[in-house]
């Protein structure tokens, strides 16, 4: 389920379906396309109903339904994610049955909303790091935004994760030397020991728009563990 505004602002839904092969990517095929007066979860949810029956006009075949995916939008409430996962069958997967438990979990509506209330900002951040033509001083700013939220998040969870973005940070020395960059560039530092020798001060001005973010040297920091 795919859904955007066009240009008038109408709600455009479109219902993307494929197959799941063993060998290779499945093919992908347009279903069904649709306007909406609101996306909300009871029109997607209808939008769903509807795509299926017309995939299977006789009734709906929920066991052929393997993988349900949408887009990450207000409307997909944890019932609606619930229902949907649900009526998967636990024995087609050990990740299916995964799924199944964790959403059965009655600490899960709890977890996420400490999750949503205390790291709910972090997505925006991430992609406002990842626009082309950022200074490298707003990207270390917005970085250094991110560790400060993150340290407020209360109890040992909140503490852990702090912990882990810390210990990422002091380990990526290519931060390091960026940050030094950025201080120099700012008229306030000094070169540091962290900066190669072959690094010129010419080599250092092209650095004012610097992309500072590498999603893999972050992509930890929430694991569990």
């Amino acid at each position: 389920m795919d859904e955007t505004t066009d240009v008038e602002g109408r709600y455009v839904v479109n219902v993307i379906i494929g197959t799941l092969e063993l060998e290779n990517a499945g093919k992908i095929f347009l279903l069904h396309t649709d306007v909406l007066e609101k996306a909300n979860n009871s029109t997607i949810a209808k939008m769903f109903d509807k795509s299926m029956f017309i995939l299977w006009p006789l009734g709906i075949k929920h066991d052929n339904i393997l993988l349900f995916l949408s887009d990450v939008v207000p409307y997909m409430h944890l019932s609606d994610i619930k229902k949907v996962i649900l009526e998967l069958d636990k024995n087609d997967s050990v990740a299916i049955k995964d799924a199944i438990e964790q959403v059965l979990n009655p600490s899960l509506e709890t977890n996420l909303i400490y999750l949503k209330s205390n790291f709910g900002f972090i997505p925006s951040e991430i992609t406002q790091l990842e626009t082309s033509g950022m200074l490298l001083s707003e990207s270390i700013k917005c970085i250094k935004k991110i560790e400060s939220l993150i340290q407020k998040a209360p109890n040992k969870i909140g503490q852990t994760i702090a912990n882990k973005m810390e210990n990422v940070i002091l380990k990526n020395n290519g931060f390091k030397i960026v940050t030094n960059i950025f201080e120099m560039l700012d008229g306030k530092g000094t070169r540091g020991k962290d900066i190669p020798e072959d690094l010129t001060t010419d080599d250092m001005t092209f650095f004012k728009y610097a992309l500072v973010l590498e999603l893999s040297e972050y992509s930890d920091i929430f694991k569990s563990g």
